[in-house]
């Protein structure tokens, strides 16, 4: 039997499988805290996948996010890393539990180094973290104002412009689900 250029073509476009979108994750963190804003940029020069949101804890996004079952914002001094943003898996991170499973995600050299540093107990990883956290202000510095993002990654960063909210020009739909999965 031959097979003819007919028997070749491939299936229709709406026949192929859709290739799934792969979850967006999104980094709360203090905006006027010059520390952060430090591991920010550290995230933006080495996230070549464009994975993660941005969203300053002093954002209306992060008010309507994390309200509903989350911290109240006037007493973190943390980052938090909310995995699966908008999907039913989402995973609310906070303190080294956040920055480890931010470096994961860049993977490589960052991503072996997460790993192993995985391994230490929370609570050491954590006492570290509150430490750095208790004295960034003094040691790093502070801004008056949530400094404004680069033009070219004004898109990875999410606020809650003309009543939606936005990372860019994309629309993110609805805030965390008070039903969501909040571990950690």
């Amino acid at each position: 039997m031959t097979t003819t250029p007919q028997n070749l073509s491939p299936a229709p476009e709406h026949d192929e499988p859709k290739q799934a979108t792969a979850a967006i994750d999104v980094l709360f963190y203090d905006g006027v805290c010059a520390l952060c804003n430090g591991v920010v940029r550290f995230l933006l020069a080495r996230d070549h996948e464009r994975a993660f949101r941005y969203a300053a804890l002093q954002s209306d996004f992060a008010r309507a996010a994390l309200a509903p079952s989350g911290p109240k914002l006037d007493e973190l001094s943390t980052v938090l890393l909310l995995q699966g943003f908008g999907t039913s898996n989402q995973r609310l991170l906070a303190r080294s539990r956040a920055i480890l499973a931010a470096l994961q995600r860049l993977g490589g050299g960052w991503g072996r180094l997460a790993r192993l540093l995985s391994f230490l107990p929370t609570v050491l990883l954590d006492s570290v973290y509150r430490l750095v956290a208790r004295t960034r202000y003094a040691v790093f510095g502070r801004y008056d104002t949530c400094p404004l993002p680069n033009p070219e990654h004004r898109e990875l960063f999410i606020d809650a412009a003309s009543g939606g909210l936005r990372a860019g020009g994309e629309e993110l739909g609805a805030a965390i689900a008070p039903d969501g999965d909040r571990t950690q």
